[in-house]
Protein backbone atom coordinates (compact mmCIF):
# COMPACT_ATOMS: atom_id res chain seq x y z
CA UNK A 1 0.00 0.00 0.00
CA UNK A 2 1.01 3.66 -0.18
CA UNK A 3 0.95 4.18 3.57
CA UNK A 4 2.65 2.68 6.60
CA UNK A 5 1.10 0.02 8.82
CA UNK A 6 1.59 0.00 12.55
CA UNK A 7 1.92 -3.32 14.40
CA UNK A 8 1.19 -6.17 11.95
CA UNK A 9 0.79 -9.86 12.84
CA UNK A 10 0.36 -13.07 10.82
CA UNK A 11 -1.43 -16.19 12.04
CA UNK A 12 -1.44 -19.55 10.25
CA UNK A 13 -4.25 -22.03 11.00
CA UNK A 14 -2.57 -25.42 10.71
CA UNK A 15 -4.79 -28.33 9.65
CA UNK A 16 -4.98 -31.56 11.61
CA UNK A 17 -2.04 -33.70 10.58
CA UNK A 18 0.43 -30.80 10.29
CA UNK A 19 3.50 -30.80 12.51
CA UNK A 20 5.46 -27.55 12.77
CA UNK A 21 9.24 -27.96 12.50
CA UNK A 22 10.75 -24.51 12.03
CA UNK A 23 10.30 -21.04 10.57
CA UNK A 24 12.54 -18.28 9.23
CA UNK A 25 11.31 -15.94 11.98
CA UNK A 26 10.83 -17.09 15.55
CA UNK A 27 7.09 -17.34 16.37
CA UNK A 28 5.72 -14.90 18.91
CA UNK A 29 3.54 -17.67 20.37
CA UNK A 30 2.19 -21.20 19.67
CA UNK A 31 4.37 -21.82 16.58
CA UNK A 32 1.70 -20.22 14.38
CA UNK A 33 1.65 -16.50 15.30
CA UNK A 34 4.20 -13.86 14.35
CA UNK A 35 4.25 -10.16 15.29
CA UNK A 36 6.07 -8.45 12.43
CA UNK A 37 6.05 -4.95 13.92
CA UNK A 38 5.75 -1.86 11.71
CA UNK A 39 5.61 -2.24 7.92
CA UNK A 40 6.59 0.75 5.81
CA UNK A 41 4.75 1.62 2.61
CA UNK A 42 5.78 -0.52 -0.38
CA UNK A 43 7.97 -2.74 1.81
CA UNK A 44 7.99 -6.52 1.52
CA UNK A 45 9.48 -9.60 3.12
CA UNK A 46 9.19 -13.38 3.37
CA UNK A 47 8.16 -15.69 6.19
CA UNK A 48 8.95 -19.35 5.58
CA UNK A 49 7.38 -22.11 7.64
CA UNK A 50 8.64 -25.70 7.44
CA UNK A 51 6.60 -28.66 8.64
CA UNK A 52 5.33 -32.13 7.89
CA UNK A 53 1.80 -32.75 6.67
CA UNK A 54 0.48 -36.28 7.17
CA UNK A 55 -2.63 -37.70 5.55
CA UNK A 56 -3.98 -40.28 3.16
CA UNK A 57 -3.36 -40.27 -0.56
CA UNK A 58 -5.39 -37.65 -2.46
CA UNK A 59 -6.29 -35.88 0.81
CA UNK A 60 -6.77 -32.11 0.50
CA UNK A 61 -6.06 -29.47 3.16
CA UNK A 62 -6.94 -25.79 3.45
CA UNK A 63 -4.46 -23.61 5.35
CA UNK A 64 -5.91 -20.17 6.19
CA UNK A 65 -3.34 -17.39 6.67
CA UNK A 66 -4.70 -14.35 8.53
CA UNK A 67 -3.17 -10.87 8.71
CA UNK A 68 -3.95 -8.62 11.67
CA UNK A 69 -3.40 -4.93 12.37
CA UNK A 70 -3.18 -3.82 15.98
CA UNK A 71 -5.13 -0.75 17.10
CA UNK A 72 -5.01 0.37 20.73
CA UNK A 73 -3.77 -3.05 21.91
CA UNK A 74 -6.32 -5.16 20.01
CA UNK A 75 -5.80 -7.20 16.81
CA UNK A 76 -8.18 -6.66 13.89
CA UNK A 77 -8.18 -9.03 10.92
CA UNK A 78 -7.52 -7.13 7.68
CA UNK A 79 -7.01 -10.03 5.24
CA UNK A 80 -7.32 -13.79 4.89
CA UNK A 81 -5.61 -15.93 2.28
CA UNK A 82 -6.16 -19.69 1.92
CA UNK A 83 -3.45 -22.03 0.72
CA UNK A 84 -4.63 -25.41 -0.52
CA UNK A 85 -2.37 -28.43 -0.37
CA UNK A 86 -3.13 -31.93 -1.56
CA UNK A 87 -1.24 -35.17 -1.01
CA UNK A 88 -0.41 -37.24 -4.08
CA UNK A 89 -0.24 -41.01 -4.03
CA UNK A 90 2.45 -42.26 -1.71
CA UNK A 91 5.50 -43.97 -3.25
CA UNK A 92 4.73 -46.76 -0.77
CA UNK A 93 1.20 -48.14 -0.82
CA UNK A 94 0.32 -49.26 2.69
CA UNK A 95 -2.89 -50.95 3.82
CA UNK A 96 -4.02 -52.48 7.11
CA UNK A 97 -6.76 -55.07 7.58
CA UNK A 98 -8.01 -57.07 10.56
CA UNK A 99 -9.52 -60.52 10.16
CA UNK A 100 -9.53 -59.87 6.42
CA UNK A 101 -11.58 -56.66 6.67
CA UNK A 102 -11.00 -52.92 6.86
CA UNK A 103 -14.31 -52.25 8.62
CA UNK A 104 -14.30 -55.15 11.09
CA UNK A 105 -16.27 -54.57 14.32
CA UNK A 106 -14.71 -56.46 17.20
CA UNK A 107 -16.17 -58.13 20.27
CA UNK A 108 -14.69 -58.54 23.73
CA UNK A 109 -12.56 -61.70 23.77
CA UNK A 110 -11.99 -61.70 19.99
CA UNK A 111 -8.79 -62.97 18.40
CA UNK A 112 -7.65 -60.30 15.95
CA UNK A 113 -5.38 -61.16 13.04
CA UNK A 114 -3.83 -58.00 11.57
CA UNK A 115 -2.18 -57.81 8.16
CA UNK A 116 0.01 -54.90 7.05
CA UNK A 117 0.38 -54.99 3.25
CA UNK A 118 3.07 -52.87 1.60
CA UNK A 119 3.84 -52.22 -2.06
CA UNK A 120 6.77 -50.30 -3.55
CA UNK A 121 5.41 -47.82 -6.12
CA UNK A 122 8.42 -45.48 -6.02
CA UNK A 123 10.05 -46.76 -9.21
CA UNK A 124 13.33 -47.55 -7.42
CA UNK A 125 14.50 -50.31 -5.12
CA UNK A 126 14.03 -49.35 -1.47
CA UNK A 127 16.82 -50.55 0.81
CA UNK A 128 16.71 -51.19 4.56
CA UNK A 129 12.93 -51.10 4.73
CA UNK A 130 11.61 -50.64 8.31
CA UNK A 131 7.98 -50.97 9.38
CA UNK A 132 6.61 -49.70 12.70
CA UNK A 133 3.08 -50.39 13.97
CA UNK A 134 1.72 -48.69 17.08
CA UNK A 135 -1.35 -50.07 18.88
CA UNK A 136 -3.64 -47.82 20.90
CA UNK A 137 -6.65 -49.13 22.81
CA UNK A 138 -7.52 -50.26 26.32
CA UNK A 139 -9.09 -53.48 25.07
CA UNK A 140 -5.86 -54.99 23.67
CA UNK A 141 -4.49 -57.87 25.75
CA UNK A 142 -0.76 -57.52 25.03
CA UNK A 143 0.05 -60.75 26.89
CA UNK A 144 -1.49 -62.63 23.94
CA UNK A 145 0.49 -60.87 21.17
CA UNK A 146 2.01 -63.20 18.56
CA UNK A 147 4.39 -61.79 15.94
CA UNK A 148 7.89 -62.08 14.53
CA UNK A 149 8.40 -58.33 15.04
CA UNK A 150 10.26 -56.86 17.99
CA UNK A 151 7.91 -55.31 20.54
CA UNK A 152 8.42 -52.23 22.68
CA UNK A 153 5.88 -52.74 25.46
CA UNK A 154 6.17 -49.20 26.84
CA UNK A 155 5.40 -47.61 23.45
CA UNK A 156 3.18 -50.52 22.36
CA UNK A 157 5.09 -50.54 19.10
CA UNK A 158 5.98 -53.44 16.81
CA UNK A 159 9.03 -53.12 14.53
CA UNK A 160 10.03 -55.17 11.53
CA UNK A 161 13.42 -54.73 9.89
CA UNK A 162 15.74 -56.84 7.74
CA UNK A 163 16.83 -58.82 10.80
CA UNK A 164 13.25 -59.82 11.63
CA UNK A 165 12.07 -60.05 8.01
CA UNK A 166 14.88 -60.66 5.45
CA UNK A 167 12.67 -59.56 2.54
CA UNK A 168 12.85 -56.00 3.89
CA UNK A 169 16.57 -55.63 3.18
CA UNK A 170 15.74 -54.66 -0.40
CA UNK A 171 12.21 -54.12 -1.71
CA UNK A 172 12.29 -53.97 -5.51
CA UNK A 173 9.96 -51.73 -7.57
CA UNK A 174 6.39 -53.05 -7.89
CA UNK A 175 7.12 -55.60 -5.17
CA UNK A 176 4.65 -56.18 -2.35
CA UNK A 177 4.53 -58.19 0.85
CA UNK A 178 2.65 -58.77 4.10
CA UNK A 179 3.57 -58.35 7.75
CA UNK A 180 1.32 -60.07 10.28
CA UNK A 181 0.55 -60.11 13.97
CA UNK A 182 -2.27 -61.46 16.16
CA UNK A 183 -3.62 -60.32 19.49
CA UNK A 184 -6.61 -61.04 21.73
CA UNK A 185 -9.02 -58.53 23.16
CA UNK A 186 -9.79 -58.57 26.87
CA UNK A 187 -12.84 -60.57 27.86
CA UNK A 188 -14.40 -57.55 29.57
CA UNK A 189 -13.96 -53.82 28.90
CA UNK A 190 -11.96 -52.01 31.61
CA UNK A 191 -14.81 -49.93 33.00
CA UNK A 192 -13.71 -47.81 35.95
CA UNK A 193 -15.95 -44.74 35.51
CA UNK A 194 -19.44 -44.16 34.15
CA UNK A 195 -18.03 -42.44 31.06
CA UNK A 196 -15.81 -45.42 30.17
CA UNK A 197 -17.58 -46.40 26.97
CA UNK A 198 -17.27 -46.65 23.18
CA UNK A 199 -13.90 -48.41 23.03
CA UNK A 200 -11.76 -48.06 19.89
CA UNK A 201 -8.84 -50.10 18.58
CA UNK A 202 -6.38 -47.88 16.69
CA UNK A 203 -3.47 -49.16 14.62
CA UNK A 204 -0.97 -46.71 13.09
CA UNK A 205 1.60 -48.02 10.63
CA UNK A 206 4.67 -46.26 9.23
CA UNK A 207 7.22 -47.69 6.80
CA UNK A 208 10.44 -45.93 5.89
CA UNK A 209 13.52 -46.39 3.72
CA UNK A 210 16.62 -44.19 3.36
CA UNK A 211 16.36 -44.71 -0.42
CA UNK A 212 14.68 -41.66 -1.99
CA UNK A 213 13.45 -41.38 -5.61
CA UNK A 214 14.76 -38.41 -7.61
CA UNK A 215 11.37 -36.68 -7.74
CA UNK A 216 10.93 -36.59 -3.94
CA UNK A 217 12.42 -33.86 -1.76
CA UNK A 218 12.87 -35.69 1.51
CA UNK A 219 15.48 -37.35 3.66
CA UNK A 220 13.72 -40.70 3.35
CA UNK A 221 10.85 -42.42 1.61
CA UNK A 222 7.89 -42.87 3.89
CA UNK A 223 4.41 -44.42 3.88
CA UNK A 224 1.63 -44.13 6.46
CA UNK A 225 -1.62 -45.94 7.15
CA UNK A 226 -4.17 -45.96 9.96
CA UNK A 227 -6.95 -48.34 10.90
CA UNK A 228 -9.60 -47.64 13.52
CA UNK A 229 -11.95 -50.39 14.67
CA UNK A 230 -14.88 -50.23 17.07
CA UNK A 231 -15.55 -52.71 19.87
CA UNK A 232 -19.23 -53.52 20.09
CA UNK A 233 -20.98 -53.53 23.44
CA UNK A 234 -22.38 -56.39 25.49
CA UNK A 235 -25.57 -56.69 27.50
CA UNK A 236 -26.57 -59.53 29.83
CA UNK A 237 -30.03 -60.50 31.09
CA UNK A 238 -30.40 -62.61 34.22
CA UNK A 239 -33.72 -64.30 35.14
CA UNK A 240 -34.35 -65.44 38.71
CA UNK A 241 -37.31 -66.94 40.61
CA UNK A 242 -38.09 -66.79 44.34
CA UNK A 243 -40.72 -68.16 46.73
CA UNK A 244 -39.56 -66.22 49.81
CA UNK A 245 -38.69 -62.74 48.59
CA UNK A 246 -38.70 -60.32 51.53
CA UNK A 247 -36.27 -57.96 49.77
CA UNK A 248 -38.79 -57.41 46.97
CA UNK A 249 -41.53 -56.48 49.42
CA UNK A 250 -43.94 -58.87 47.68
CA UNK A 251 -45.66 -61.66 49.61
CA UNK A 252 -45.99 -64.98 47.77
CA UNK A 253 -49.00 -66.97 48.94
CA UNK A 254 -49.50 -70.72 48.57
CA UNK A 255 -47.91 -73.97 49.64
CA UNK A 256 -44.26 -74.89 49.25
CA UNK A 257 -43.06 -77.47 48.33
CA UNK A 258 -45.58 -77.24 45.48
CA UNK A 259 -48.46 -79.71 45.42
CA UNK A 260 -50.71 -81.01 42.65
CA UNK A 261 -53.73 -78.79 41.95
CA UNK A 262 -52.70 -76.26 44.60
CA UNK A 263 -51.69 -72.70 43.75
CA UNK A 264 -48.35 -71.18 44.74
CA UNK A 265 -47.11 -67.67 43.92
CA UNK A 266 -43.54 -66.83 42.88
CA UNK A 267 -41.70 -63.61 42.10
CA UNK A 268 -39.68 -63.39 38.89
CA UNK A 269 -36.73 -61.00 38.66
CA UNK A 270 -35.20 -59.74 35.41
CA UNK A 271 -31.84 -58.00 35.85
CA UNK A 272 -30.03 -56.29 32.99
CA UNK A 273 -26.34 -55.35 33.02
CA UNK A 274 -25.07 -53.23 30.15
CA UNK A 275 -21.34 -52.82 29.52
CA UNK A 276 -19.46 -50.43 27.24
CA UNK A 277 -22.03 -48.80 24.93
CA UNK A 278 -25.39 -47.11 25.21
CA UNK A 279 -28.20 -49.33 23.93
CA UNK A 280 -31.67 -48.44 22.67
CA UNK A 281 -34.83 -50.27 21.68
CA UNK A 282 -34.33 -52.88 24.40
CA UNK A 283 -36.87 -55.72 24.24
CA UNK A 284 -37.02 -58.55 26.79
CA UNK A 285 -39.59 -61.31 26.51
CA UNK A 286 -40.54 -64.78 27.68
CA UNK A 287 -43.66 -66.94 27.86
CA UNK A 288 -45.37 -68.50 30.86
CA UNK A 289 -45.55 -72.29 30.92
CA UNK A 290 -48.91 -74.13 31.05
CA UNK A 291 -50.49 -73.89 34.48
CA UNK A 292 -48.74 -70.57 35.21
CA UNK A 293 -50.63 -67.26 35.24
CA UNK A 294 -49.86 -63.57 35.53
CA UNK A 295 -50.82 -62.08 38.92
CA UNK A 296 -50.24 -58.40 38.15
CA UNK A 297 -47.87 -57.38 40.94
CA UNK A 298 -44.99 -55.50 39.23
CA UNK A 299 -42.07 -53.41 40.52
CA UNK A 300 -39.49 -51.71 38.29
CA UNK A 301 -36.55 -49.37 38.93
CA UNK A 302 -37.06 -47.68 35.52
CA UNK A 303 -40.09 -45.92 34.08
CA UNK A 304 -41.44 -48.91 32.14
CA UNK A 305 -42.86 -52.31 33.16
CA UNK A 306 -43.50 -55.63 31.41
CA UNK A 307 -46.86 -56.27 29.78
CA UNK A 308 -48.73 -59.56 29.78
CA UNK A 309 -50.50 -60.88 26.68
CA UNK A 310 -53.19 -63.31 27.83
CA UNK A 311 -53.72 -64.79 24.35
CA UNK A 312 -50.08 -65.55 23.50
CA UNK A 313 -49.03 -66.08 27.15
CA UNK A 314 -46.09 -63.79 26.43
CA UNK A 315 -44.49 -61.34 28.86
CA UNK A 316 -42.73 -58.46 27.06
CA UNK A 317 -40.75 -55.54 28.48
CA UNK A 318 -39.71 -52.56 26.33
CA UNK A 319 -37.06 -50.08 27.52
CA UNK A 320 -36.19 -47.06 25.38
CA UNK A 321 -32.54 -46.71 26.45
CA UNK A 322 -29.98 -48.12 28.87
CA UNK A 323 -26.74 -46.20 29.38
CA UNK A 324 -23.30 -47.78 29.25
CA UNK A 325 -21.93 -49.24 32.52
CA UNK A 326 -25.44 -49.61 33.99
CA UNK A 327 -25.29 -52.56 36.36
CA UNK A 328 -21.48 -52.64 36.23
CA UNK A 329 -20.65 -49.68 38.46
CA UNK A 330 -24.12 -49.32 39.97
CA UNK A 331 -27.38 -51.25 40.35
CA UNK A 332 -28.64 -53.12 37.28
CA UNK A 333 -31.92 -52.36 35.59
CA UNK A 334 -34.43 -54.60 37.36
CA UNK A 335 -38.08 -55.55 37.25
CA UNK A 336 -40.01 -57.94 39.50
CA UNK A 337 -43.33 -59.50 38.59
CA UNK A 338 -45.45 -62.13 40.31
CA UNK A 339 -46.84 -65.33 38.80
CA UNK A 340 -49.13 -68.07 40.15
CA UNK A 341 -48.43 -71.73 39.31
CA UNK A 342 -50.62 -74.83 39.71
CA UNK A 343 -48.81 -78.16 39.12
CA UNK A 344 -50.56 -81.00 37.33
CA UNK A 345 -50.61 -84.70 38.16
CA UNK A 346 -48.04 -85.47 35.47
CA UNK A 347 -45.51 -83.17 37.16
CA UNK A 348 -45.34 -85.11 40.45
CA UNK A 349 -41.73 -85.81 41.41
CA UNK A 350 -40.30 -83.21 39.07
CA UNK A 351 -39.83 -79.45 39.12
CA UNK A 352 -42.74 -77.39 37.85
CA UNK A 353 -41.75 -75.20 34.86
CA UNK A 354 -42.60 -71.56 35.48
CA UNK A 355 -41.45 -69.73 32.35
CA UNK A 356 -39.46 -70.39 29.22
CA UNK A 357 -36.12 -68.85 28.22
CA UNK A 358 -35.78 -65.09 28.60
CA UNK A 359 -34.55 -63.37 25.42
CA UNK A 360 -33.20 -59.84 25.10
CA UNK A 361 -32.35 -57.85 22.00
CA UNK A 362 -31.27 -54.22 21.61
CA UNK A 363 -29.45 -51.86 19.26
CA UNK A 364 -25.87 -50.89 20.05
CA UNK A 365 -25.77 -47.09 19.57
CA UNK A 366 -21.98 -47.13 19.03
CA UNK A 367 -21.82 -49.68 16.21
CA UNK A 368 -25.43 -49.80 15.03
CA UNK A 369 -25.44 -53.59 15.41
CA UNK A 370 -28.01 -55.73 17.19
CA UNK A 371 -27.05 -57.12 20.59
CA UNK A 372 -28.62 -60.27 21.99
CA UNK A 373 -28.65 -62.04 25.33
CA UNK A 374 -30.61 -64.94 26.79
CA UNK A 375 -31.11 -66.82 30.04
CA UNK A 376 -32.61 -70.26 30.53
CA UNK A 377 -36.10 -71.10 31.68
CA UNK A 378 -37.09 -71.12 35.35
CA UNK A 379 -38.63 -73.91 37.43
CA UNK A 380 -39.58 -74.51 41.04
CA UNK A 381 -35.98 -75.63 41.64
CA UNK A 382 -35.49 -71.94 42.59
CA UNK A 383 -31.68 -72.03 42.48
CA UNK A 384 -31.47 -68.33 43.39
CA UNK A 385 -33.68 -68.56 46.49
CA UNK A 386 -31.27 -69.21 49.36
CA UNK A 387 -34.15 -70.14 51.69
CA UNK A 388 -34.93 -73.23 49.61
CA UNK A 389 -33.13 -76.52 50.18
CA UNK A 390 -31.96 -78.55 47.16
CA UNK A 391 -34.68 -80.80 45.75
CA UNK A 392 -37.30 -79.06 47.93
CA UNK A 393 -39.01 -77.61 44.87
CA UNK A 394 -40.15 -80.99 43.48
CA UNK A 395 -43.92 -81.34 43.11
CA UNK A 396 -45.68 -83.44 45.77
CA UNK A 397 -48.94 -85.37 45.22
Amino acid sequence: SDFDFGVVAIEVEYPQGFKYLSSSLAPSSSNNYWRLGELKARSKGMLEVVGVLEGGSEASFDIPINTYLNFFGKDYKISKEIVNLSITSSPINLQISVNGQKDYIARAGDRLNYTLRYENLSGIALADFVANVTLTGEMFDFNTLETNASFDSSARRLTWDAFREPNLRMVDPETSGNLNFSINLKNQPPIQRLNDKNFYLRVRAEVTSPSVPYYLTASRTRGLANLESKVMGEVLVDAKAFYRDAAAGILNNGVFPPRVNQETEYTIHWLIRNYSTDITGVEIKTFLEPGVFWVGQVKSNVDSVPLWNDETREVKWIIDKINAAKGILNDPVEVIFQVRATPGILEVGGFKSLLGPTDLKATDDFTGLELKSADGGLTTALHDDETIEPEQGRVLP
